[in-house]
């Protein structure tokens, strides 16, 4: 029984194949956790030199997390409670399912779905690296381990809910990215459980059949398919519905009722009959809340609503990518070697609210347009320390006011600015490697243009000037300051 000071740190250890002696294994694996300085491991990995043995040669990588989401906690021991996770991930690509609508050929068939063995290396990191104000990915994966209390407590099934979750908002904000990482991560933390994983990925519209009334029919048969996995009480399988307004379209606004309404009733008939299993998550995303048929919200357990990110998420998101970009020796941080990544570039400060924010946005914006430039952090009259720590605060003080600057950019549009700047500004100059502050003022140059672009795509599909944002209603900043 887990005490209420009982800490829980969860060690993933990625295999190539599992090992012979479990217990052993899981004895040397917590040994070299607590001899590597568990408090300053949190959520990164073990160092390659530390898992060079003999005795278990098949371990590709350790990571460590903790429920605390902290480095800076001293450990006791005594209050600690490893939880080792064996990870052997599958490399084979996804199994295709195909269905014929009954009436037309069989060589007409479509894929319906793909179906995933999980943990796969696709999916890799993906969770963590993933970032939200809110503790949505918590919530998640939290509301899936209370779910299987439930069922295991013997509560009746009126108390276990449809396990159905419901992420909508506007496109690009990292919906179907998060339902993926998940699905991975709860197979490797649910392998004790569970002996198989699956991801379904249904691709809504190839359910819907040209012959009138089949369509119903097509969403009966795949779900027919998800059920034969879900018997076997051995596996987990997680049901990702895309776009699922294709599927659960309000059935009152149906110009064609006949088989949309057809569709949807069989949906929710489907989603139903899941319910009594406890081994089986539905995950649902769609960019079109106003779509989607009221009966199916009300069968969602999680209705949570995925926005544009606050500057605090981006400043995090661009942060991560200029790490990646350095460990791929694509950008130099530190050519002296004296400081460490993670001072280079420091985590945001907390934020102070979304009104302060925007504030503060427009102060910088203004002080950009005012042709506000870095400091000089080469100065030989300064000490190298000093350089050090002008230089740690420039590169972060500069990276917060990219982040500023992307207000109203989707986490989509800024995974895509790294591949962006090098194919403008480095690649086109014959260099593939260039310093950090080079990168951050391509990458402002990126981010502008980002914004021109966006105003001229809506002018030319709205006939008229836009603003050039994905607005979810509350985020609302001139294009032409921006733009300049």
């Amino acid at each position: 029984m887990r005490t209420e000071k009982e800490k829980i740190v969860d060690v993933c250890v990625y295999v190539d194949r599992p090992p012979l002696d479990c217990d052993e294994f899981e004895r040397y694996v917590v040994n070299l956790v607590r001899c590597a300085n568990i408090s300053a491991l949190v959520g990164k990995n073990i160092p390659s030199d530390l898992l060079r043995n003999d005795l278990f040669p098949d371990i590709g990588r350790i990571t460590v997390e903790s429920e605390l989401n902290s480095i800076n906690f001293s450990i006791d021991w005594d209050e600690v409670k490893f939880r080792t996770h064996v990870v052997v991930l599958r490399t084979d690509e996804p199994e295709s399912d195909f269905l014929d609508d009954g009436v037309s050929n069989t060589e007409e068939c479509v894929s319906c779905a793909e179906v995933w063995q999980l943990p796969h290396a696709n999916y890799v990191d993906v969770w963590e690296s993933l970032v939200f104000e809110s503790t949505l990915k918590n919530d998640l994966f939290n509301f899936v381990e209370a779910s299987l209390l439930f069922s295991k407590r013997g509560l009746p099934m009126r108390y276990l809910g449809n396990k159905l979750v419901f992420l909508h908002g506007p496109p690009g904000t990292g919906k179907t990215t998060l339902c993926h990482a998940l699905a991975q991560k709860l197979s490797v933390y649910m392998s004790s459980t569970f002996e198989n994983s699956y991801l379904v990925q249904v691709n809504s519209h190839s359910l819907f059949s040209r012959w009138f009334s089949e369509s119903g029919k097509l969403v009966t048969r795949l779900f027919d398919r998800i059920k034969e996995m879900v018997e076997n009480s051995k596996n987990l399988v997680v049901v990702l519905i895309d776009e699922i307004e294709s599927l659960a379209m309000v059935r009152k606004a149906s110009s064609e009722p006949s088989d949309s309404v057809r569709a949807v009733n069989a949906l929710l008939t489907q989603l139903d009959s899941l319910k009594r299993h406890e081994n089986v998550l539905i995950l649902t995303t769609s960019n079109l809340t106003e779509a989607v048929d009221s009966a199916f919200c009300s069968r969602a357990d999680i209705k949570r609503y995925v926005g544009l990110p606050s500057v605090r998420v981006m400043y995090e998101i661009l942060r991560q990518s200029c790490f990646q970009l350095k460990q791929s020796k694509c950008v130099r941080f530190d050519a002296s070697g004296e400081m460490e990544d993670k001072d280079f570039l420091r985590i945001f400060t907390p934020e102070r609210g979304r009104k302060a924010e925007l504030a503060e946005a427009d102060a910088i914006l203004e002080s950009l347009l005012e042709n506000a430039k870095l400091s000089n952090v080469c100065n030989s009259s300064r000490s190298p320390d000093r350089r050090n720590e002008i230089a740690s605060e420039d590169a972060s003080s500069k990276l917060k006011q990219i982040a500023n600057l992307c207000v109203g950019l989707t986490p989509r549009t800024l995974e895509k600015l790294p591949l962006l700047v090098f194919s403008k500004h480095v690649v086109s100059h014959g260099k593939i490697e260039i310093d950090l502050f080079q990168y951050l003022e391509f990458l402002e140059q990126e981010v502008r243009a980002q914004f021109r672009e966006l105003k001229e795509l809506n002018s030319a599909v709205n006939g008229h000037p836009n603003d050039g944002f994905c607005h979810d209603g509350r985020d609302r900043f001139r294009i032409a300051r921006r733009s300049q």
